[in-house]
This record gives C-alpha cells, sequence and structure tokens, in this order.
C-alpha cells in the first residue's frame, strides 16, 4: 500500500496509489524481481519502503508530503 504523510498522518490519495501501482510492475519488470522482498528497493515518486509499518503479509510505502 502506498501512503502520504501529512503533519504525520498516513493518508491514500487514490489517483498517487494507482500511478504508483502501475510505477511498481514496471520496476518488478525491469528489474527482473521474481521474489517480494526485491519491491523493497523500490523508490519511485518519492516512495519509500517502511519496514516499521510493513508486515509479512502487506509491504507500505510512504512519502512526505511536499
Amino acid at each position: 500500500n502506498f501512503f502520504e504523510d501529512v503533519q504525520g498522518k498516513l493518508v491514500q490519495k487514490g489517483v498517487y496509489c494507482k500511478m504508483a501501482r502501475g510505477e511498481m510492475v514496471c520496476f518488478m519488470a525491469e528489474n527482473q524481481i521474481e521474489k517480494p522482498e526485491g519491491i523493497k528497493q523500490f523508490s519511485v515518486m518519492r516512495y519509500r519502503f517502511s519496514e516499521v509499518l510493513s508486515s509479512e503479509k502487506e509491504y507500505i510505502f510512504v512519502r512526505k508530503k511536499e
């Protein structure tokens, strides 16, 4: 899931989430990612993997609001 940090509160913005998912698919194809751990390196559109917020079943990517 993709979130934006707005003054310490995590918010999902549908349009940006959809764009980020598309970018992640491209990232996985270009880098031949076959295992889930590989997507932790994804860092497009200022989204970064959050080890703290993620679990084994769900990876969380967060970006700071500009």
